[in-house]
């Protein structure tokens, strides 16, 4: 018996001994996968898993996908390996839409099928580096049912071809620019190639040939601005003798093509807003597509029921992932991109082109995208339509500009994920963000949504149960009526403008700009500064706590049932409260001062009204230099904390009590130190005996 054991022992161990050395077996199904599946066999396809045969490689992995669709396989299961892919292979497929338009779509790299899983875990496909602008890795065209799993795709950013590289190993650069007369000059904003340029030397190939008459400058990677839309370059024309000719012709932003000087021979240039000495720029003689932003590691056309799922994308001189637009109406619908990683692409970490809807992109890391507009992690921008899109539970971190920029999409729903940037609109419409945590290293604005949707068609923006930290730009969350900014806390932030409802939110060493607003209710404010209304408008401020804050009214300002806690701000800062005419009903305020702090700010400019308010203060309470101030049925009481030796006095500054008028009717004073009411009229007052009214 037991000599039996051993044998069955050991004819398992040959048998999975053969299975590893024969990594192309074909097995029906794989551990894992109760799916009809195939694993590839490498050998039978001319496949290398050793990064090279890029051309054999790749049309062998198409071969073995066809093969699985053909015999029903529905798992196709890549072994571990590094992939070189060759992203020049192209499969043409003629899509048409339903008005029987048609149009050639050439897919690219790899081709996927429909209804097939496609499980590259533990693969890595690194395409082969080109010069093409505008490539694809993985395509996923006219396809239905299909499902992307595991693995890493590489693109050649670093190693692609864009041209000539300016600065590419970090010693052609220093600080300063050139005068009118092409001489060197100091300049902080500026840095410039120390040498002349003569050649145009292609990076990828090695070949050098004369400078091109016509060119572009293109940034590619830490730059300070970093962006083909914004800053500028000038080149500076000489000829074969060092002759300065002029800037050449063309203009000089860096969208715009240069042409040099005729009798140029050699140039230099400089760079706009720049400070950084590693800088890296290209310099091509493309006319289409020169800013290279094309390529990307997964294209999506055409499709219906997509899905991919835990696959590493980095590296792409363009979008990690994009759905493609094509000149007929065609849609990308149910699409699920779930646990991806999507790094450190030139454009996007996603860009949603292609019309479409129904989109779920749920646990995604998405970083560090950088290198040519918009240069955010993902984009809304589609020809016709993208709309019921949820992302859930993403991470977004270190992207050049926007974390999420939805140009003209609607109906997206952003839940549950982690911003170290912002959220932008321009076009789109009906969005809610909400129970995310936004946290900036480097300022910025979290907020600025934008639409050019009316209150017709019930467009909004909802924000609500977010907490937003550290960031000091300026930004805004929309002044739809339907818009809603709710259950929200903010810390630490500068310039937040909010310009929807204000409800149940918290405020934390902040300062708020509240901008065509008409209610703020049931909010937390601490160690802040609140701007609110503006010149004309009516404003209504209800139910809130304000814990040494200064509220900063314009307009017509309303506040009722509030409460006021100041220890070391004075409530109102009244140089800010010009043309300003202020309703306090019913609030409660409060001042514990150990010091000279007037209560109501030291030259204030507006009209205030008290009515039933009770104030429970100390010394140095009130203060007007300009305006009036009108109290009915409000009861003074001049706490312990008062230890001056000196009165108590009311409104002994200004300009006259004729023109800086104080009006006390139906109100009380109590107080176990002297006060001394100047000016005005105090009609019908109930006193202690420490008070007195000097006429």
């Amino acid at each position: 018996m037991k000599r039996y054991t051993i044998l069955i022992f050991t004819v398992i161990i040959l048998i999975l001994l053969y299975m590893f050395i024969n990594k192309n077996l074909d097995l029906s199904v794989y551990t894992g996968n109760n799916k009809n599946s195939y694993i590839i066999e490498l050998d039978k396809f001319n496949i290398n898993n050793n990064n090279k045969n890029a051309r054999e490689t790749t049309i062998g992995i198409n071969n073995a996908l066809k093969f699985a669709k053909e015999n029903g396989y529905e798992v196709v299961k890549l072994p571990k390996g590094h992939y070189s892919i060759d992203t020049s292979i192209k499969n043409p497929i003629e899509l048409t839409d339903e008005e029987n338009k048609s149009w050639t779509h050439d897919r690219q790299g790899l081709i996927m099928q429909s209804d097939l899983e496609f499980d590259i875990t533990g693969a890595t496909l690194q395409m082969e580096s080109v010069e093409d602008p505008y490539y694809s890795i993985l395509t996923i065209s006219n396809c239905q049912n299909s499902k992307i799993i595991g693995g890493t795709i590489i693109g050649d950013r670093y190693t692609h071809d864009y041209g000539m590289r300016i600065n590419n190993d970090g010693y052609m650069l220093e600080s300063g620019g050139f005068d009118d007369s092409g001489n060197p000059v100091s300049n902080d904003s500026q840095v410039r190639t120390k040498e002349f340029i003569y050649v145009y030397e292609d990076w990828f190939t090695g070949q050098e040939e004369n400078l091109p008459s016509e060119f572009y400058i293109i940034p590619l990677w830490n730059t300070s601005k970093n962006t083909v839309d914004g800053g500028c370059r000038f080149i500076y024309c000489y000829d074969n003798n060092g002759k300065y000719l002029g800037m050449a012709d063309g203009g000089n932003g860096f969208i715009k093509q240069a042409i040099l000087k005729k009798g140029t021979s050699k140039i230099k240039i400089a760079f706009k807003d720049e400070q950084r000495l590693d800088a890296t720029y290209a310099m091509t003689k493309r006319n289409l597509y020169y800013t290279h932003e094309f390529g990307s590691g997964i294209t999506i056309a055409d499709s219906n029921n997509i899905e991919i799922n835990g696959t590493v994308i980095k590296d792409c001189i363009g979008d990690s992932i994009c759905t493609i637009a094509p000149p007929l109406n065609v849609t990308v619908d149910n699409l699920k991109i779930i646990d991806c990683t999507l790094e450190n692409s030139r454009r996007q970490g996603i860009s949603f082109v292609a019309t479409g809807e129904n989109y779920l992109v749920k646990g995604c890391n998405i970083g560090r995208i950088n290198g040519t507009d918009p240069q955010s992690g993902i984009d809304f921008e589609h020809y016709d339509y993208v709309k019921d899109v949820v992302i859930d539970g993403c991470n977004f971190y270190d992207n050049k500009k926007l974390d999420i920029i939805n140009y003209n999409g609607q109906d997206i729903e952003i839940k549950n994920s982690r911003f170290d940037g912002g959220i932008g609109s321009t076009f789109g419409w009906n969005m809610e963000i909400h129970d995310n945590i936004f946290k900036s290293k480097n300022g910025g604005s979290p907020l600025n949504l934008n639409t050019d949707k009316t209150d017709d068609i019930g467009a909004y923006f909802k924000i609500y149960n977010n907490t937003f930290e550290d960031y000091s730009g300026y930004g805004t969350t929309s002044s739809l009526k339907e818009s809603i900014f709710k259950n929200n806390i903010v810390k630490n932030c500068n310039n937040f403008v909010i310009s929807c409802s204000n409800i149940d939110n918290e405020f934390y060493n902040s300062q708020i700009q509240y901008s065509n607003i008409s209610l703020i209710q049931n909010s937390k404010y601490e160690n802040s500064m609140v701007d609110v209304g503006s010149d004309g408008n009516s404003t209504k401020v209800e139910k809130c706590d304000f814990i040494d804050t200064d509220l900063h009214g314009r307009g017509n300002t309303t506040v009722e049932n509030c409460n006021f806690d100041m220890n070391t701000k004075p409530m109102i800062d009244g140089w800010k409260a010009e043309n300003t005419n202020i309703i306090y009903k019913n609030c409660n305020i409060n001042s514990d001062y150990k010091k000279e702090i007037p209560l109501l700010g030291e030259s204030l400019n507006a009209n205030l009204t008290f009515e039933d308010c009770k104030f429970n203060i100390s010394r140095y309470n009130l203060g007007l230099n300009y305006g009036s101030l009108i109290f009915n049925k409000s009861d003074f009481i001049i706490n312990e904390n008062n230890k001056s030796k000196s009165p108590i006095i009311f409104n002994k500054s200004g300009y006259g009590y004729e023109q800086c008028p104080w009006i006390f009717e139906d109100c009380s004073f109590e107080s176990t130190e002297v006060v001394e009411i100047y000016g005005g009229k105090v009609i019908r007052p109930i006193l202690s005996d420490n008070i007195k009214i000097i006429k």
